[in-house]
């Protein structure tokens, strides 16, 4: 059986990612090599696509992006009031809220979120 030749760029991008699994490899270098050329075999340009990829999924996705890490800040914000006895129904002299429920609906009311939409008139 003749051995295929892999790009060495994608080779040693290939070694460096999956010498990254230790728990499988457990550092071995010919395991790794392995592996890494089974990957190249299906896909001969695989490790640059992963790449693409991995970056592609740590960028932020614009306004949509801030608007929901802004809502989860809110969120975490009054469910934090809530844990600490402080969170209020209506206004701060309105009565404390107990139920888990109420305050995850304040949340999610305050942040914009809200499971129910409003009626429009």
């Amino acid at each position: 059986m003749a051995k295929k030749k892999f790009d060495k760029k994608q080779l040693a991008m290939g070694m460096k990612v999956e010498l990254e699994h230790k728990d499988i490899t457990h550092g071995n270098k010919v395991m790794t090599k392995k592996i890494a050329e089974a990957h190249l075999k299906e896909v001969p340009d695989y490790y640059t696509r992963l790449k693409k990829m991995e970056t592609a999924a740590m960028k932020p996705e614009g306004k949509k992006m801030k608007k929901m890490s802004k809502a989860k800040s809110k969120v975490k914000k009054v469910m934090h009031e809530w844990k600490e006895g402080e969170l209020h129904s209506g206004s701060k002299k309105g009565p404390k809220v107990g139920n888990r429920k109420q305050a995850i609906a304040i949340a999610m009311s305050e942040a914009g979120i809200s499971k129910k939409k409003k009626k429009r008139k």
